[in-house]
């Protein structure tokens, strides 16, 4: 087949360009040439920015593809423009899609495709403390844009087939966003975890980033896949302590947690404190992953494999700098302790007065 990856040089794309040149595809990338992974050496390497949209637009006026992969649209315009430049020549238009375009207020059981993407555009006062966007800005940009992505391919599928990928947080082994760092590095040093407690029954998923670039491979082609969305993610449901005794085990180490209620860190001196994975945002949120199943073939690893893996792979090549919030762990510790030892000292009471 004759693939085009757009951001095939990235976090996601790389993975899926490597697997498309193993099995012998012909395979263009387009980046920015920002990075240099080394299977860039083996496939047509066009070097743009698809904001550039006349420039997008005309790199690919006579050209023609059996598949496009899009790892970067972001917005309806990225997928306006991507229309404008390959509608009648491809034959099917694959995309990262996100978690975020479902209906954040309905976390009452894992979300299914057929829930479909959320038409309105999300305004402030709607994600002001929604558990899915802490930061409204973000919201309004990241959220609204990708919903804007996901109505534009279905109102051209008539004539541009396209399949989406609908994924929570990607992580791995080389993660750039240092949300893996950030557990790692308190893994490392030993001291206790802080989880914001913000509620019973908080369980989440993520997908690891080979799982989701197999599961490109595996609806590339697939006429079961056209024009449709499928929730891609690990199958395993996680709790925050769940989470961290899995990288910690991946470490060959052991996590000491601690989870105080979300109101009283501030009041502890730790105004701000959140947890990068497993708390707000994204500490509640599930997806049903029947359709993948059943219609890519979709197994993901196992959990011993997948979180090893990616707590292995941070810890091997950790950022230059600390972790987000690290200048303030000795403070993390001590209220930790603290609090430990309050509990400790109600149970102690509790028990002399009331079970002699």
């Amino acid at each position: 087949m004759r693939v085009l990856v757009l951001g095939g040089s990235g976090y996601v794309g790389h993975r899926v360009t490597e697997r498309l040149v193993a099995r012998g595809d012909e395979v263009a990338v387009v980046s920015r040439g920002n990075l240099h992974p080394a299977v860039l050496e083996s496939v047509e390497h066009i070097q743009l920015d698809r904001k550039d949209r006349a420039a997008f637009e005309a790199a690919f006026r006579d050209r023609y593809y059996d598949a496009v992969i899009d790892n970067i649209a972001y917005d309806r315009e990225d997928a306006d423009s991507a229309i404008r430049a390959l509608r009648g020549r491809i034959g099917q238009y694959l995309y990262t899609s996100t978690m975020a375009v479902y209906d954040g207020s309905r976390m009452d059981r894992p979300v299914r495709e057929s829930d479909d993407v959320v038409t309105h555009m999300l305004t402030e006062a709607e994600v002001s403390g929604s558990a899915l966007h802490p930061n409204p800005a973000r919201a309004l940009t990241y959220t609204n844009g990708k919903r804007q992505v996901e109505l534009a391919f279905q109102d051209a599928s008539h004539d541009f087939p396209y399949t989406a990928l609908r994924a929570p947080i990607v992580v791995g082994p080389d993660d750039r966003t240092q949300r893996i760092w950030w557990f790692v590095q308190r893994i490392q040093d030993g001291g206790p975890l802080i989880y914001p407690d913000w509620g019973h029954g908080r369980v989440f998923q993520v997908v690891y980033a080979d799982d989701l670039a197999a599961a490109f491979l595996s609806a590339l082609g697939n006429p079961a896949a056209y024009n449709k969305a499928f929730n891609i993610a690990q199958a395993d449901v996680l709790s925050p302590e769940s989470w961290v005794v899995g990288l910690a085990a991946g470490l060959g180490a052991t996590a000491h947690s601690v989870r105080i209620p979300e109101h009283l860190l501030a009041p502890a001196g730790l105004e701000g404190y959140t947890m990068p994975i497993a708390g707000r945002p994204f500490g509640h949120f599930l997806m049903d992953l029947t359709a993948a199943y059943r219609y890519l073939d979709f197994r993901p690893a196992p959990l011993e494999q997948w979180i090893g893996e990616t707590a292995r792979g941070c810890a091997a090549a950790p950022p230059p700098q600390d972790s987000q919030g690290y200048e303030r762990r000795a403070e993390e510790v001590a209220v930790a302790k603290r609090f430990e030892e309050l509990q400790e000292g109600f149970y102690r009471s509790f028990a002399s007065h009331h079970l002699r």
